[in-house]
């Protein structure tokens, strides 16, 4: 009788560290994002990418022709890949913990970079959360034409990607004082930017600066224009 009573006990607490085990590969809560760490939406992207892919692939959310570049796109309408890959962007940002996580992962992304690397957003993702931002303001804002530069897949889209990404940096500074709430981000947003106007003329500019510029400056824009409060 003691035997059998000893072989069920010992079955229950199998049974139990079983349980425990399993419990603690969960996805990390988002208490935790509060606490500076990789908040859902960062963990949950499924990414297996070089830095540069992150800052250069066009496909988005695994969805084909899901590009500015695409003729698929279709950037306002109701169809298109355009369409379907906001809809996904939306759900993807609905917490504001996440969206807080994410532009301060923007505005630091060194630092981000460091203790996440294997979790960035693609920056693709983020011109699409910009896009939908400019797109819900209206005409109330100074980003129209940075927005119809994005649509007509040009300016921001060139073969050079060091190119693209300096159009990108230098226009949204350009438009950075119609939305910022001071004149000390005003001067941020110039000093920040600044930091590549050598670009064309300095060889040791490296890619890697020019892409972490471009994310700070995108963090600001987002930060500027009420991203974190009311989502896109």
């Amino acid at each position: 009788m003691m035997r059998a009573a000893l072989h069920l006990y010992l079955q229950i607490l199998l049974v139990l560290v079983i349980f425990n085990i399993a419990n603690s590969f969960n996805t990390t809560p988002k208490s935790e994002c509060a606490q500076g760490r990789a908040c859902r939406a960062l963990i949950n992207y499924p990414l297996h990418m070089t830095q540069f892919d992150i800052e250069t692939k066009r496909e988005l959310y695994n969805i084909e022709n899901s590009s500015w570049t695409s003729p698929q796109w279709n950037w306002g309408s109701a169809r298109g890949t355009g369409h379907d890959c906001a809809a996904i962007c939306r759900r993807r940002w609905s917490d504001k913990t996440d969206r807080q996580q994410l532009v301060n992962s923007l505005l630091n992304p060194a630092g981000y970079h460091s203790k996440h690397h294997d979790h960035e957003i693609p920056f693709e993702e983020i011109k699409l959360i910009l896009g939908l931002l400019w797109q819900r303001s209206g005409r109330s804002h100074s980003y129209n034409k940075v927005l119809e530069n994005m649509a007509r897949a040009g300016r921001y889209e060139e073969n050079d990607e060091m190119l693209s990404a300096f159009n990108f940096i230098t226009d949204v500074r350009d438009a950075f004082p119609g939305v910022a709430r001071s004149k000390s981000e005003k001067d941020h947003m110039d000093s920040v930017a600044g930091e590549i106007q050598q670009y064309h003329t300095d060889p040791l500019v490296d890619r890697e600066d020019v892409f972490r510029i471009r994310r700070i400056c995108t963090g600001m824009v987002l930060e500027a224009m009420g991203f974190v409060e009311n989502g896109t």
